[in-house]
């Protein structure tokens, strides 16, 4: 994790927000870093939507859903959702919290479906 400061001129303290860094399961992708608030908003709401159990959803339809789920306030805060989206499912498979099926090696395109692996979050 890394942290930043805030920068600019201001009598007020200097907020530390911390930054992590997003990896893609196999190493073919460069890390991409975000802010952690950003993530774990993020990976709540794909947590939230994600069905349990070996069903699974297509990707794209993951997408769509997650961003449903954002009010235009958090739309406009956290930028680009569809990026974050896609940089935060793969981060959380490599963590082994999702795995895309039927498995595949290439990071893009996206895995065709994806789904929680039960009992590792």
């Amino acid at each position: 994790m890394m942290l930043i400061a805030a920068t600019g001129c201001s009598s007020q303290p200097m907020e530390i927000k911390p930054k992590m860094e997003c990896r893609s399961p196999n190493g073919l992708r460069d890390n991409k870093k975000m802010f952690q608030w950003k993530y774990d908003r993020v990976r709540e709401v794909i947590l939230e939507v994600l069905p349990e159990g070996e069903e699974g959803m297509p990707f794209p339809e993951l997408r769509d859903v997650a961003e449903q789920q954002f009010k235009s306030s958090e739309r406009e805060e956290i930028g680009k959702l569809s990026w974050f989206v896609e940089t935060v499912t793969l981060e959380m498979e490599t963590r082994g919290e999702l795995q895309r099926f039927p498995e595949t090696k290439t990071p893009t395109p996206l895995p065709k479906n994806v789904r929680r692996v039960p009992n590792a979050i």
